[in-house]
């Protein structure tokens, strides 16, 4: 190297390695001046300084152990250092040999690991956090194969607080690893910076890789002359044995392949130059001339000779002039007010297509979880879900819909971003299918806005990663700095919504509520991990509202009965069964369990109001103040009576009374006391009943009110 870079200076730290060298430096003595202010076998701590004191910094080169154990000596190392580096800019860069976060490795693992944890941590005490980065995602492989290798991302380049505004403008350049198992990085600096800055910068270097694909192949001109050579030697062998048929095939094949590649280099003519100007678009934007389409296409008897000429002399040159090939950034508004229900409008057409396909096909089958509502297809945002039974038949119906919906309105479905998911499918059929829809074949669980889709019960796993992000919220540097109003404000406006959402859509499992709870007790008492006898105040009172002495912290269990009830409930669960005639079978569904065990909590606070009666259970409904008759009436009674478990209250009124067998008034001398409803052409409701109080029409805020600790109204 010293014959690359003869007047530079170089270190390493060789002498406390026990296993070779493991980090080289170098450096421009007549650019920098470098400090080495402490070696050991996983880390250079330095202090660099511009020759003309223009900057300075610190700046530490690091190459982990593989060992996560051995790691944690250089993250105690690194927290001893951020103690001496104070408030000076800071930048470690280097081999970390394990990831930040869970995404940055495609191992598949959906949970922290103790090293990954060990990194956060130390990244969190010394306030690092990435510089400004473009090129390649993942620094590192492990001889990546068709269906084995794992890529990581382990090499970063991170600054402090100091670092960032003083250095605003740098950013770090990770490159292709060739043959290294490692992406070389480079740390850059430009004059400009901010958000345009890095946006230019970022499509600069996208440039150069198009380029590298463009060419990855060889020179086409040069493709051309290799394509000729091999047709004239064809040519010349068949001339001398004219009667050999696989020479003749060969001449043949060459010929064809020599025609197509003489069509790449062609001069290209006047009339093409000037289709390829007429066809672009009049609502295109203007270069940075100012000049749209539209003047070109309107004056071209006056200049169009010259574009003709110019665009020639650049097939020619390959030179083109820095005026004509720049580029303008213009920044819109995202977004019509009316996008939304266009595209509700538009994939109300494709599930009209997919309706008639279906009735006139006579093949098509439904999912079996779909079939009594007739479920095909749902929208969501800007993403559909199609659902069939797994035959060629149904997907054939279902290709042949998005064909036609192509057809009529131009929108592709991207295949990059469409995925077929199976359940007890067999391979033939799955490859059958995968052959018709090219789709890529998807395993559960997967992840959609933020939640797994699970097939099974909800397990701690599955929830882990709500539990760490949660953790790296209230562990993050930054927010040690908070007072305790503060960290209630955290509390309340943004670690309680995370937990809502996923409450919305799953009953979560207790385990993963205590420990989200733990973590925020710790970060409300004591900034960090929970220590015993520093809460002031028991966890229930924390959690009452402030007028009643709280805090106004939500507990995460009674949110966590939020539920969505729906016609697949009432279809595939009920089936036609009142909700409180159903009976816990062992074998139920965990999901399905979890929600029957809260509805006797629940029935105490749903009431009804009697209209027309064709909705209100006699038996399970509380639509009289005694309660449901159901506990005061026996089934058998019930069934002797001619009535079953879905009477309601009009079958049970005759003239101004109720048709109660005659021995009921002794036996059950308590239904005397009720009164006989008025029916009327009103339909039954139901009310959600709040502090004595009746409430028509249910929500989550009335529920909360319901379940939530209480405590009298400080005054």
């Amino acid at each position: 190297m010293s014959y690359v870079f003869p007047s530079w200076n170089w270190s390493s730290n060789n002498q406390v390695c026990k296993r070779g060298t493991r980090i080289i430096i170098s450096w421009d003595p007549g650019i920098v001046q470098l400090m080495i202010l402490n070696v050991t076998d996983q880390v250079i701590h330095c202090f660099a300084k511009s020759v003309d004191n223009e900057w300075q910094m610190f700046v530490s080169f690091i190459y982990a152990d593989n060992g996560y154990i051995r790691r944690r000596v250089l993250w105690a190392d690194l927290q001893k250092h951020y103690s001496y580096v104070g408030n000076e800019p800071w930048v470690i860069m280097g081999d970390f040999n394990v990831s930040l976060y869970v995404d940055e490795s495609t191992a598949g693992t959906s949970s922290s690991t103790v090293a990954i944890r060990d990194f956060q941590e130390c990244i969190d005490h010394i306030c690092m956090s990435d510089i400004n980065r473009s090129g390649f995602q993942f620094t590192w492989n492990q001889k990546p194969r068709a269906n084995s290798g794992i890529l990581k991302k382990i090499d970063r380049v991170m600054g402090n607080d100091k670092f960032m505004d003083k250095f605003n403008a740098a950013y770090a350049v990770f490159y292709p690893y060739r043959i290294s198992d490692h992406c070389p990085v480079m740390r850059m600096e430009s004059s400009c910076s901010g958000a345009m800055f890095i946006l230019v910068k970022r499509l600069r270097l996208f440039k150069r890789h198009v380029r590298r694909l463009m060419w990855s192949k060889g020179d086409i001109y040069k493709q051309v002359a290799a394509c000729r050579e091999k047709l004239d030697e064809a040519q010349r062998s068949l001339d001398a044995d004219s009667f050999a048929t696989d020479k003749r095939e060969l001449a043949a094949v060459l010929l064809k392949e020599y025609n197509e590649a003489q069509h790449m280099v062609r001069k290209v003519t006047d009339k093409e130059i000037k289709d390829a100007i007429f066809d672009i678009g009049e609502s295109k934007s203007p270069g940075p001339d100012g000049y749209s389409s539209v003047f070109f296409k309107e004056a071209w008897d006056v200049i169009g000779v010259d574009v003709i000429r110019a665009v020639k002399e650049f097939f020619c040159t390959g030179q083109m002039l820095r005026d004509i090939n720049n580029t303008t950034i213009a920044l819109l508004p995202k977004g019509d007010p009316m996008s939304s229900y266009l595209f509700t409008l538009v994939m109300e057409v494709l599930t009209l297509m997919i309706k008639r396909n279906i009735s006139e096909s006579g093949s098509f089958r439904f999912h079996p979880k779909c079939d009594q509502l007739r479920i095909v297809n749902l929208c969501f945002a800007d993403d559909l879900f199609i659902f069939a039974y797994a035959c060629t038949s149904s997907i054939l119906v279902i290709r042949d819909s998005l064909e036609e919906f192509k057809r009529c309105s131009g929108l592709v479905p991207s295949l990059p971003k469409s995925t077929a998911f199976f359940c007890n499918v067999s391979t033939g059929m799955k490859n059958q299918i995968l052959m018709l829809m090219t789709f890529e074949e998807g395993k559960l669980p997967v992840k959609y806005l933020g939640v797994p889709l699970v097939s099974s019960r909800l397990m701690y796993r599955d929830c882990k990663v709500l539990v760490d992000r949660v953790k790296s919220k209230v562990n993050h540097w930054m927010n040690k700095f908070l007072s305790f109003a503060g960290r209630v404000q955290l509390i309340t406006s943004v670690l309680t919504l995370m937990q809502i959402y996923w409450c919305s859509v799953f009953i979560l499992p207790d385990q993963v509520i205590k420990d989200i709870e733990k973590l925020i007790r710790g970060f409300l008492w004591c900034q960090g991990p929970m220590i015993r006898g520093k809460a002031k105040v028991k966890w229930d009172d924390v959690c009452l509202p402030k007028e009643e002495g709280g805090l106004g912290i939500k507990r995460l269990k009674n949110w966590d009965t939020a539920l969505m009830w729906v016609n697949w409930t009432h279809e595939y669960k009920l089936k036609a069964r009142h909700l409180w005639d159903v009976v816990l079978k062992s074998d139920a569904a965990w999901s399905w369990r979890k929600i029957l065990n809260i509805w006797p909590l629940l029935r105490n606070y749903i009431v009804c109001q009697v209209g027309d009666g064709k909705l209100v259970s006699v038996w399970f409904d509380a639509w009289d103040p005694i309660g449901p008759l159901a506990n005061i009436i026996s089934t058998r009674d019930i069934c002797r009576a001619g009535w079953n478990s879905k009477t309601v209250i009009c079958d049970i009124i005759s003239g101004s009374g109720f048709a109660w067998p005659s021995d009921w008034l002794d036996k059950y001398p308590l239904i005397s006391t009720i009164n006989v409803p008025i029916l009327s052409t009103i339909p039954d409701t139901y009310g959600w009943k709040r502090d004595n109080d009746v409430v028509f029409g249910f929500s989550v805020k009335n529920a909360w009110e319901s379940f939530r600790p209480r405590s009298a109204k400080v005054p």
